[in-house]
């Protein structure tokens, strides 16, 4: 990771110069509403802006806890390990957030949102500065000014119309839309509008326990105390950790992220049940069947119909 860049005159004209030359490609925009219950990601392909239209919720950035609430907003730039979680005892929130690339580049645009582990990154050129301005800014979150707020809230929403209804020439109309909405978060963050985030002194413990989950769920035998002995910390403590920073149990996650891989298998009109269950490291097809509806809601055979109703599994 680059040092943070210490802003002059100077600095900030060089980054605006490199700026100008963004062609802002949006991959998805959504309003989340998450009430009560754990969500949040490992790592992701995309830059993402978040915004905080109400409520409140706890984010790790760059082994830094922040307090987020209404009115602030941050970029995730790709392969940054973050985690997101609602506040617990809150109400939840609502928050506005836009996957998007600075450039258009062909090999990138058909991809879709997906989260992905360290080994999953689909990005070969990890080397290449285009898609990373906002890692040499490393702004944290950002309270953004209140008359911005109201413009940034304008300009999402007009996205979010153009991106879903697709009207002629909305791609164009997105393009400036987002790099009008970048302006303004930069403005925001060169002038140091900046929470400061407390050091999280056991954030290496719980982001090698997290890569080991995205890089060793596929094991049957996968327990609490081996990931505690990568992560060098005893199951109890682990357990503590994954309770009070995610807000959820090391064996929920690890099953969320076998039912996310799941899910993701499903695409594939030619994959069975059995052989979907043993690929994502469940020890047979009925305890998949049973995790998959409870932490669904739904069965896997009533989610497969779904897919297939909208036409993103269609069987040949």
């Amino acid at each position: 990771m680059k040092e943070p860049v210490q802003f002059n005159n100077e600095s900030i004209d060089i980054l605006f110069d490199r700026l100008l030359q963004i062609s802002p490609f949006i991959r998805s925009v959504k309003i989340q509403e998450k009430q009560g219950a754990f969500f949040g990601e490992w790592i992701n392909d995309d830059n993402i802006f978040t915004y905080v239209k109400d409520g409140t919720l706890d984010i790790i950035l760059d082994s830094k806890k922040y307090a987020v609430g209404k009115g602030d907003a941050f970029i995730m730039y790709p392969y940054l390990s973050h985690i997101v979680n609602t506040t617990p005892g809150t109400e939840g929130c609502t928050l506005y957030v836009i996957h998007f690339d600075l450039f258009a580049t062909p090999e990138r645009r058909d991809w879709s949102v997906q989260f992905v582990g360290r080994n999953g990154r689909r990005w070969e050129d990890n080397s290449n500065d285009n898609e990373h301005i906002f890692s040499e800014i490393q702004a944290g979150v950002i309270t953004l000014a209140l008359h911005d707020r109201n413009l940034i809230e304008d300009l999402f929403l007009k996205i979010h119309e153009e991106y879903w209804l697709e009207t002629k020439g909305y791609e164009l109309a997105c393009k400036g839309l987002m790099t009008h909405l970048l302006s303004l978060f930069l403005r925001n963050a060169l002038t140091q509008r900046e929470q400061k985030g407390k050091a999280f002194k056991a954030w290496n413990n719980l982001e090698a326990a997290l890569n080991y989950i995205h890089e060793h769920y596929q094991d049957k035998t996968l327990t609490v105390t081996r990931v505690g002995l990568f992560a060098q910390l005893t199951p109890n403590y682990l357990s503590t950790l994954f309770k009070n920073e995610l807000g959820t149990s090391v064996h929920r996650y690890l099953n969320e992220v076998r039912l996310k891989r799941a899910k993701e298998l499903m695409l594939d009109p030619g994959m069975r049940f059995k052989e979907i269950a043993d690929l994502v490291g469940f020890s047979s097809i009925h305890v998949f069947s049973k995790v998959f509806k409870r932490h669904t809601g739904v069965s896997a055979s009533e989610y497969l119909a779904s897919l297939e109703r909208t036409g993103l599994n269609k069987k040949t």
